[in-house]
């Protein structure tokens, strides 16, 4: 698992994903994942506001980090 803590932006490994992704759609390829309900985005928009959200309140000292740590677990069903 990567730590992705300090990470504002894509949460990929691979940076590379979105490029390829517009230039597929560009020459009119097919994604791979071109069958992904929009609830499935939306529902992983969320999340990533939720765990945001918890990061923000642990870096301004409302939250301790188990508090952080309870958060995240809540969050991801653990």
């Amino acid at each position: 698992m990567w730590n992705h803590f300090n990470t504002d932006g894509s949460r990929t490994i691979n940076h590379l994903e979105g490029w390829h992704a517009a230039l597929n759609k560009a020459v009119g390829r097919a994604q791979k994942n071109c069958n992904r309900p929009q609830k499935m985005k939306t529902k992983y928009k969320k999340l990533e506001e939720k765990l945001s959200f918890a990061k923000e309140r642990l870096q301004n000292g409302a939250i301790s980090i188990l508090e952080y740590m309870d958060a995240i677990m809540f969050h991801l069903h653990l």
